[in-house]
């Protein structure tokens, strides 16, 4: 990876940590307006995301991500797209993927949810190991999580492992061919 993808990466990655607790306090734009999915579609669909994150009934269990309305969770993807690089990405086997989507035509993001640490450690090593990716250059958050710039023959990632005050841990890939 070059020193400026790098230095992208990583100025992107403290903008982003800056900038989202400020983006948890800002109100919601029509907050009291019903919106089209208001009815039993939200109710249904919320206990399908609920599912996704592990926690049906209660649609989230806390933390900075986790503090979202079923509104909210709708909004979030939770199937990879057509165009993933499943081949080449191993997404860990029984992960429970918080949010994903493309990016473009050859860039996506992965975002995993643990339940905590553990199993956090286990699928950051699972997917660089299974991915047969090489760690490249890492650091630590304030936070006490991490980061890596991953690399195989046909993928590059920038991962980021946060922990969240509920004890989850979220494992954020943005994945890229070349």
């Amino acid at each position: 990876m070059t020193a400026i993808r790098e230095a992208r990466w990583l100025a992107g990655a403290c903008a982003a940590l800056l900038l989202l607790p400020l983006a948890a306090c800002a109100p919601e734009p029509d907050a009291g307006a019903p919106r089209a999915s208001d009815s039993s579609d939200a109710a249904s669909a919320g206990g399908a995301a609920g599912a996704a994150d592990g926690d049906a009934e209660k649609g989230g269990t806390g933390g900075s991500w986790q503090e979202q309305t079923d509104e909210e969770q709708l909004e979030r993807n939770v199937e990879l797209p057509e165009s993933f690089p499943s081949e080449a990405f191993a997404v860990p086997e029984g992960a429970t993927v918080w949010e994903t989507g493309a990016r473009g035509a050859d860039e996506w993001f992965l975002v995993l949810r643990a339940a905590d640490a553990a199993t956090a450690e286990a699928w950051w090593q699972s997917v660089i190991d299974a991915s047969g990716f090489v760690v490249g250059a890492s650091g630590t958050t304030p936070e006490g999580g991490r980061t890596a710039s991953l690399a195989s023959d046909g993928l590059t990632a920038e991962a980021l492992l946060l922990p969240e005050a509920d004890g989850s841990v979220l494992l954020s890939y943005d994945i890229a061919r070349g």
